[in-house]
This record gives C-alpha cells, structure tokens and sequence, in this order.
C-alpha cells in the first residue's frame, strides 16, 4: 500500500510539473514587452499625429499671419531698394516719401500680424496641452495594473509632463514660425532669382554652406558642454556621498583616494567646459569672418553689374540683403526639421500609450443581475508580467457567499496575489476564476470593483477632507447623506476620534492623510471600504503595520464590516485569522493546507509551523 501510494503521488508530482513545463513553454512564446525598449520602435502613422493637433479646419487659419508675414518680409527690402534708386530721379522726393510710407505700412502689417500669431498661437498651444494630457491621463486610468507594473511612476510623470511639452511642438508658434521660414524663402527666392539669378544664387549658396559648417561646430560645443554637466554631476556625487558618509570614509582612511576622485572629475569639467568655450568662441568667429568674406565678394560682382549697368544701386541693396537672409532662413529651417524629429519622437511616445490595449480591459464585460458572493478559483496557474516564475501553481479553493475565507502564508507564498486577481487586476494563465459559477474573463472589471471592498496594510489616503475621503468610492457622492457616512465612521470605530478633530468630517488631512495616526488612517479606510456596502470585503494585512492598542481598536472596527458579507483575510496574525470559517495555507505558490484554526493546528503542518514561530511557543 505504501508503495502505491508514493506510485500515485509521483505520478501526480510529475502530472504538476509537466503542467508547469506547458505553461511555462506557452508564457515564453507569448509573453511580450508591452511598451517598446526602444522608444523609435512603435512608428505612429505619420498623418495619424497630424490629425490628432489639427482635425478642425480652424487650425489652419493660425498660420495665416504666419504666411502672410513671410510674404511680405522681401516687400520691404525692395521699398528700400525702389527709396534709393529713386534719389538720382527727377520727382525723386515724391518716390521717396511714397515708398518710405508703403515700408512704413508694411513694418506696422508685419508688427500687427505678429501679434495677432503670438497670441492665438499661445491660446492655441495652451488648449492644446491640456487636450493632449487629459487624452493621456485617461489613457492612462484605462489601461490594466500590468501598465503600471511595467512602467515607473517616474517615467509615467515624464510622460505626463516632459514629453507633452515637446510632442505639441507639432501645434505651436514653434510650428508657425516652420510656416513662416517657408512663406519668406518662396517669397525671397522668387523674388531675388526673377531680378537677378546669378548674384542670388552666390548668395544663397556661400550663405547656406557656411551656416551648416558653423552648425557642426555649435553641434560639437553642445557635446562639451554636455560632458562637461556630466562630470559636474560626478563631482556633486561623489562629495554629497562623502560628506554624508563622513564617518565611514574616515574609518577607512579614503579621504586621500575620495579627494582625488572629486580633482578628477572637476579636472574632466573644466576641460569639458574650455573646450565648449573654444568651440563656441570659434563658431561666432568663423561665421563673421566667412560672411563678411562672401558679402565682400557679393559687393564685388554687384558692384561690377551697377557699372556695366545690369542692376541699379538700389537692387544690388535689396538682392544682397535679400539673398544672405534667405540662405540664413534655409539654414534656420533645416534647424526647425531637425527639432521637428524630436517632436514627433516625444509624439510617438504618447501615441504608444494612448494606442496600447489592455490585456484586462477597462469596462468590458456583462453584470451579474444576482451576485452573492460565491468565490472559486479552479486550477489557477498565474505569473506576474515582470517575472519568469510561477506565483499561483495549480490552485483550486471555493469561498461560499458570507463566509470568512483567511489566507495565510509566508511573505512572497502567492497569498497577497490572490487579491490581485480576485479584483481582476491581472487575468489567470491558466485555469478558472468563478463569481457566482461565472468565469471572471467575461465580467465587467469596474462592475467587479463596485461590488467588492479592500482595506489594505498601507491605506492609502488623498490630500482632502475626512468627508470626501470616506465617500471616495461612491459614483454618485451627491446622494450620500451625512447620515450615511456618520455610520460608516461609527462601524470603522472612527466616530470618536473625527468628533474630536476641529473641523470634524470637513478636517484636512494633509498629503497622504499626513495629520493623521496609523490606526486613525486605518478606521478611515475602513469607512470608505463599508459606506459602499460591498458584497465582498477584503482586507490585505490591514492590522500588521499597527502597534497593539491601534490593531485591537482596528480589528473590532473590521470584525463589525465582515458580518453578514463574503470577507477575504490576508493576514498573518493569529487573532485575525483563528475565527475565520476556513482558512487556506499557502507555501512557494502552491495551497498546500485548508481548513478551520483547529483542524490545521491538529494536522501538526505548514499552519502550526507557522503559528508556532508567531507565538514563539510549542502548540501541544
């Protein structure tokens, strides 16, 4: 008999582990990065990104200042032109004082047009950025908790903030001043070349090169000047660790090495910062020097043109101004262009959020007409996203409507997860969730979320009134009586201590609930939890992070909110958990003991071991 049995047992042992080879060999293959390492990956459809700033016809009208004042930019190089020329002229005065006015009335045109782009795009670009932030932060709400496991809060705040910053550069004056470099290049090119193509095209062309050669230079100064930040950053480190430290790099005698260490990185600074300087210094230089060179040689061969009398005085004035602006404007586009790239990037990086569908999704789903309370798990098998082992292996259990089910286990036995996905934040790998004998794939998360309750170790409390903390969960807080919640503070066992309070439910609490104690930020939590009348109330840890006299004041608050509802207990303490209708043992993901206090302490197992150890005494 023995031998069968150990027969039968390895036979299921070796059943589970081919199981945990499948699923293991499935999660590999299917298991892939839910936003891009490398953030070029995702490619929006160019147009898409457009659309999105510039759906409404009325967009457009913001670049017509923007066209319109590149237009007329070459006009008044030309009325300056048509003023000198007119001089050696007969009725040379009223020539003058009719062109000085056309200049006069097109620097007012240019100054009123400018304005009027200055502030419609600025309107524009702010109705715009708050569009693009709240399309993200809902984004964001509707996306499943793999997102956020998968994603720093750090990264999710560059995002909201840094990236939205340069991705509507797409929409603002920044893209107006694009349109305006285009309308006064088409503007100036057409003119210059249809007077005189040969001196416009030196012009440009000497222009151009030398603004691209005094680019790279700038290019390189910016790099130094980069490096040089970076060897700043070293320096401030290493002397913020050994001030902070002081006592331990004496202890070793490093203040020798560590003073070294500092000269070094000061040292790679300033000869960063130098070589910036130089660079920089020399770009301003060379630039002058080269457009002084090609302005001379322009002068020249206009000079020549004048007396062989191919162009007057006052073209060769017009030309030459207009054709260095134009190749300055060319090389100030290509700039844009390149910036361009870095606005469409940081735009890729939102719309690979906004586009991202979660595996859970957000409000899909039916509503059960008629719940109870009924829990199973059926086979389960789960992995987080971000970890290759099993958390859940093959678990199976059934909570009846209005029992008291515990879980209990070591830290990291898989107890803790069960929340996770009773909740539906994550769905199973393998195996069954039922609610009421309904598979929780195709329920509703959020309708899951209105019929259950959690209390967690740590509560987490937001910067506002007692009042609107305690009714934060309510979808309709507009038809919550004061009643209503004077009751479910009095069942939290909160009552006592807000009557006490200066502004009683109307307090402020501070950042995270900072003016409050743990166990009061405890009681408050128990009151939004039980103000929504859950059907299903679970409580993960709620008392381990308090000290005795808050846990027994917190612990009758809850023993109150579980009758007469389905309870979940994750918890570790024996006075949480010896009234509990049955309690589950979990060990390295696995259930491996089920049963009330008494059974469990009878078996002598993985339970007794562990109420031993809390006790710190032999259970007879």
């Amino acid at each position: 008999m023995p031998g069968k049995r150990r027969g039968r047992r390895n036979q299921a042992n070796e059943s589970h582990q081919q199981t945990e080879n499948l699923l293991n060999d499935v999660g590999e293959v299917s298991q892939q990065p839910r936003i891009s390492q490398d953030k070029h990956r995702y490619i929006p459809w160019l147009p898409k990104i457009y659309w999105f700033f510039y759906r409404k016809p009325v967009h457009f009208l913001l670049f017509l200042p923007n066209i319109l004042t590149g237009s007329v930019s070459v006009a008044s190089d030309l009325m300056l032109a048509y003023i000198l020329d007119a001089v050696n002229k007969e009725d040379g005065l009223i020539q003058v004082k009719k062109y000085a006015f056309l200049h006069f009335l097109i620097a007012i045109g240019t100054g009123i047009l400018n304005m009027v782009s200055h502030y419609s795009w600025s309107q524009a670009t702010s109705l715009i950025r708050i569009k693009v932030q709240r399309v993200l932060f809902k984004s964001m709400l509707q996306k499943d908790v793999e997102f956020f496991d998968e994603n720093s809060f750090g990264d999710l705040e560059n995002l909201l903030h840094d990236e939205v910053n340069r991705a509507i550069n797409v929409f603002s004056s920044s893209k107006g001043q694009q349109v305006r470099l285009i309308s006064s290049i088409i503007s100036s090119f057409s003119v210059c070349f249809a007077l005189e193509w040969r001196l416009s095209l030196f012009s440009i062309v000497s222009t151009v090169a030398i603004s691209l050669f005094v680019r790279l230079i700038r290019t390189a100064g910016r790099n130094q000047f980069k490096a040089a930040r970076i060897n700043n950053g070293k320096a401030l480190t290493i002397a913020d660790e050994t001030i902070a430290n002081s006592r331990t790099v004496f202890s070793f005698n490093r203040q020798k090495e560590e003073i070294e260490r500092f000269s070094e990185e000061c040292g790679e600074y300033c000869r960063h910062q130098a070589n910036a300087k130089v660079l920089f210094n020399c770009s301003f230089n060379i630039s002058t020097l080269f457009d002084k060179g090609a302005f001379c040689v322009c002068l020249n061969i206009g000079g020549f043109m004048v007396l062989k009398k191919i162009i007057t005085p006052g073209l060769l004035f017009a030309l030459t101004k207009s054709s260095f602006s134009l190749g300055h404007q060319i090389a100030q586009l290509l700039s844009t262009f390149s910036n361009e790239q870095q606005w469409l990037d940081a735009a890729n990086k939102l719309f690979e959020v906004i586009d991202q569908v979660p595996k859970v999704p957000y409000d899909n789903g039916r509503e059960l007409p008629v719940f109870t309370g009924n829990i199973e798990f059926r086979d389960v098998w789960f992995k987080y996203p971000t970890r290759n082992s099993w958390v859940l292996k093959n678990v199976s259990f059934k909570v009846n409507a209005g029992e008291m089910a515990a879980f209990v286990g070591h830290s990291g036995s898989g107890k803790s997860t069960i929340l996770q996905l009773i909740l539906r934040f994550y769905d199973v790998n393998a195996g069954q969730i039922l609610l009421d004998g309904v598979d929780i794939k195709g329920i509703d998360p959020r309708w899951i979320h209105r019929t259950m309750s959690v209390v967690q170790q740590e509560p987490v409390l937001f910067s506002m009134s007692i009042r609107d903390n305690v009714i934060y969960g309510i979808e309709k807080q507009e038809e919550i009586s004061e009643d209503a919640i004077d009751r479910a503070l009095e069942i939290a066992n909160a009552a006592h201590f807000v009557s006490k309070l200066p502004m009683k439910k109307d307090t402020l609490i501070g950042e995270k609930g900072s003016q409050l104690s743990g166990g009061q930020k405890q009681r408050i939590a128990i009151a939004r939890a039980v103000i929504r009348d859950p059907i299903v109330l679970i409580t993960d840890e709620a008392t381990s992070a308090l000290d005795s006299a808050n846990e027994r004041k917190v612990q009758i608050a809850l023993d109150g909110v579980m009758k007469g509802r389905t309870s979940i207990i994750i918890a570790h303490r024996l006075g949480t958990i010896k009234n509990a209708n049955i309690i589950h043992v979990f060990d390295s993901g696995e259930l491996v003991e089920s049963g009330t206090h008494d059974e469990l302490i009878e078996k002598r197992g993985t339970y007794y071991t562990l109420i031993e150890r809390q006790l710190n005494i032999s259970l007879k």
